[in-house]
């Protein structure tokens, strides 16, 4: 029925449902004396909204392990600065958000404001000061490393880490310690929370192996060597639908034979397995692409590897070779790097050891 003090029904659906148990009527005004006891009563439903604790302030890089030989340049981010937590105690930014310091350098094992120690005790190769975007011309800008501090507490950034320079400002300065990137408060601010510390370490460049077979005499010489930095970076790996992919490239490599009856030569190239803070992966996640960039000295690009595919880099792959009897001359090969591992690989930075070999 659709009159009376206590007409109504229950949501149609539910009772369509209860048509099939028997209790249809129990659910809807049917005219009887029952009808009193069928209205819904009001149901109230509070809850309490809590603001989860902020994440704790945490910096990572690409790899830990960098070339021993020359400048690297690595990228280093932040998450969970949180800008309202430090308050600068001396101009320029004193009274307002005065951010975080990331430094690369040579620290004691003793070295955080916190705990008292003076800049005195720190060396310092290079900085950069992460602050708020509104600040970051007030502290002199990117030429005096001035770089942005998100509202949600992250940065990113680049540094120029070279042992041969910390070694020596550390001996200036009278310290021993640890080289590694460091963060705390800037501005004069004093963060216990703000004070990381991520090691570094130093082993020698890319490994590379030279057999040259007995000549016989003919003037001229084959040769080659790595240009530049032979560290790689892969950077922060992306996850996708079936993995985790980033992606890099080998420095130029520059190949030269001024034999005069030149003789085929291979340049071929192998990765151990990747090891890290938090485990292993097989080297066969890495395949290239090479490309002969300068033409010259019969140069030939190898084929494309994917990974995992055919062992990928793995096993030994050609990077670029020619034939014999190519013409005298010099030419520079690369490749770019893909890397995919899979979705169950634990978080963490891996490295693995390239060596490269070359036979004329």
């Amino acid at each position: 029925t659709t009159t009376g003090a206590d007409w109504g029904s229950f949501p149609q659906d539910f009772v369509d449902f209860q048509m099939l148990t028997g209790q249809s009527s129990y659910w809807y005004s049917s005219g009887g004396a029952a009808d009193a006891k069928k209205p819904a009563k009001e149901l109230a439903v509070s809850w309490t909204i809590s603001t989860p604790p902020a994440a704790a302030p945490t910096v990572s890089t690409a790899t830990q392990t960098l070339s021993a030989d020359g400048v690297n340049t690595i990228t280093v981010t932040g998450t969970g600065f949180d800008p309202s937590a430090s308050i600068g105690t001396r101009p320029p930014l004193m009274g307002v958000s005065s951010g975080v310091y990331v430094i690369f350098g040579v620290f004691p094992d003793t070295w955080k404001p916190s705990e008292g120690v003076s800049a005195a005790g720190r060396a310092n190769v290079d900085t950069r000061w992460a602050v708020p975007a509104e600040s970051v011309n007030v502290i002199g800008g990117a030429q005096a490393g001035a770089i942005v501090l998100q509202p949600d507490g992250s940065f990113s950034t680049t540094l120029s880490v070279s042992q041969a320079a910390a070694d020596q400002l550390a001996a200036e300065k009278g310290i021993t310690g640890n080289y590694g990137i460091y963060t705390f408060a800037g501005g004069g601010a004093t963060v216990a929370a703000f004070e990381t510390y991520t090691p570094l370490s130093f082993e020698p460049g890319l490994p590379v192996t030279v057999e040259i077979p007995e000549g016989s005499g003919e003037p001229g010489e084959f040769s080659w060597q790595v240009v530049g930095n032979a560290a790689v970076s892969m950077g922060t790996a992306t996850e996708t639908s079936n993995g985790f992919a980033a992606s890099g490239a080998l420095p130029n490599i520059e190949i030269t034979d001024t034999r005069v009856e030149q003789a085929s030569w291979s340049l071929t190239g192998q990765v151990s397995d990747f090891t890290g803070t938090a485990g292993q992966f097989s080297g066969s996640a890495l395949g290239w692409t090479p490309v002969v960039s300068t033409a010259g000295a019969g140069a030939q690009a190898g084929t494309s590897v994917a990974p995992e595919a055919s062992g990928g880099l793995g096993t030994s792959k050609t990077l670029a070779h020619a034939a014999a009897g190519h013409a005298p001359g010099t030419a520079t090969v690369a490749a770019s790097l893909e890397l995919r591992v899979p979705l169950s690989t634990p978080a963490g930075s891996y490295t693995g050891v390239l060596t490269v070999t070359g036979i004329g």
